[in-house]
């Protein structure tokens, strides 16, 4: 018997799924559901050359990666060639980085988008296409290991999307000079975007030793190892999927915030200060 909350009057429960003999199945519902609801998600858009995920390990029962999206309309990936020393497959090694370091406990959505056409070039309009779908999907931040060469300021139609960001600082090297502007690293300082920069591994217990050749030094956010030294995916690259890991791990929460600046101030607690070897130079890490 129980009383009705909308009649106060008492009622029989008969074959219900209060009777006792049902009682273990609901509360492991209950359970589940609980569960489930602690369980933080995040949803992640990764800008970048290319992607194989069927080549990637990771646990399906709690990382979702969706389908690519050509935001330029003109590549096809053959994953059968999957080589670190191939540029087309940049993208795809920073996603690995990422889901190798990544929590183990959060539920993770993932939408790889490709803004290198057909012959490895960049351009605005792909970027525009590429903000424009993650912006559809609702995303939290944005992981790219990219950025669009300006030969002037921001075009005025090239904004961020309302999520975090968190971008490569990169470095000079090849037809990139140290005082190459790049979007959107050119938007920075701002709450929303992130610019995370590289050391070199130290050669003893803590002698880190500084990257002189990294871009916007001067608006660097955090830094992380680029890797170890011989291997073929290093620098920025690498180091913004590991910090981008390391922050999600830190403020999960901070990530849905509205404001910003709440991410921010997560993150400023959580600093660590690092010295590097030679130069002398302190620099923030997570």
């Amino acid at each position: 018997m129980y009383k009705s909350l909308l009649t106060g009057q008492a009622t029989t429960v008969k074959n219900s799924l209060l009777s006792k003999k049902y009682w273990p199945g609901v509360f492991l519902l209950a359970f589940l559901f609980v569960t489930n609801l602690k369980a933080e998600q995040i949803r992640i858009g990764i800008i970048d050359t290319g992607f194989c995920p069927t080549k990637l390990n990771y646990d399906k029962g709690k990382i979702n990666i969706h389908p690519l999206f050509d935001a330029t309309y003109s590549v096809s990936m053959n994953c059968d060639k999957l080589d670190k020393k191939q540029r087309r497959f940049h993208g795809h090694w920073v996603l690995e980085t990422f889901l190798e370091k990544a929590p183990k406990d959060m539920i993770i959505e993932i939408w790889p988008v490709i803004i290198f056409d057909f012959q490895a070039v960049q351009k605005k309009p792909y970027w525009i296409n590429a903000l424009k779908f993650l912006e559809s999907k609702r995303i939290d931040v944005v992981l790219s290991a990219a950025g669009l060469p300006l030969t002037k300021e921001v075009p005025v139609d090239l904004k961020l999307i309302y999520s975090k960001f968190f971008v490569s600082s990169g470095r000079a090297g090849g037809p990139i000079k140290m005082d190459t502007k790049l979007f959107p690293h050119e938007l920075a300082p701002q709450d929303s975007l992130y610019l995370i920069g590289s050391f070199y591994p130290p050669l003893n217990k803590d002698d880190y030793i500084y990257d002189d050749k990294l871009l916007y030094q001067d608006k660097i956010d955090y830094y992380f190892t680029q890797g170890p030294i011989g291997e073929d995916f290093v620098g920025t690259s690498r180091s913004v999927a590991i910090g981008l890991a390391r922050a999600i791990e830190l403020c999960p929460k901070e990530f849905h915030s509205q404001k910003n600046s709440e991410l921010r101030s997560c993150l400023s607690k959580q600093k660590l200060i690092l010295k590097m070897a030679y130069s002398g130079k302190l620099v923030p890490s997570l």
